[in-house]
């Protein structure tokens, strides 16, 4: 909660743009269940602290929200009743009143496998269609956040990179 408060602060007074919070402990290789319904309890909380507080700063209309993790959870349990890691994860985008909102994006088999998305119509696409990794994630972010070809990422372009319209 303080990391929480301490960035709606740092936004409402314009210190900064940007902030990277942590919750740590999903890497559950033992007793994942146990774990999981607590951390994703407190996630859930410390999300809607934050944007209550920064409806209460009069912030919420410029905050794009981004969670995620650099993997996922396998689908299975090992022997010590854990997950171990997976390369297929997820990332939650939000902000106040987008139109692309309310929606997934992406799919996985029964066995959480990626399966191929058309990068335009968003829609599951086995012939034409491409696997969604991070690196497509970030570079629609950082074009709808208006910094792609930017002098911020001058050296960090993704190039060779198939454009999703994740924000249309």
């Amino acid at each position: 909660k303080d990391q929480v408060k301490l960035t709606a602060a740092a936004f409402e007074s314009g210190l900064t743009s940007a902030a990277d919070l942590y919750i740590g402990g999903y890497d559950t290789h033992t007793t994942h269940d146990a774990l999981y319904s607590k951390l994703l309890g407190f996630t859930t909380d410390a999300i809607q602290l934050f944007w209550r507080l920064a409806e209460d700063k009069n912030i919420a209309d410029r905050v794009t929200m981004v969670i995620g993790s650099d993997f996922g959870r396998t689908p299975y349990y090992n022997a010590t009743a854990g997950k171990d890691h997976w390369p297929i994860g997820s990332v939650v985008v939000m902000e106040k009143n987008a139109s692309w909102t309310n929606r997934m994006v992406g799919l996985t088999d029964e066995g959480h496998n990626a399966l191929s998305i058309n990068s335009s119509t968003m829609e599951r696409d086995d012939q034409n269609g491409k696997l969604i990794y991070p690196k497509h994630v970030h570079k629609a972010l950082r074009r709808h956040l208006g910094i792609e070809n930017s002098i911020v990422e001058q050296n960090l372009a993704f190039t060779n990179t198939e454009d999703f319209s994740f924000f249309t």
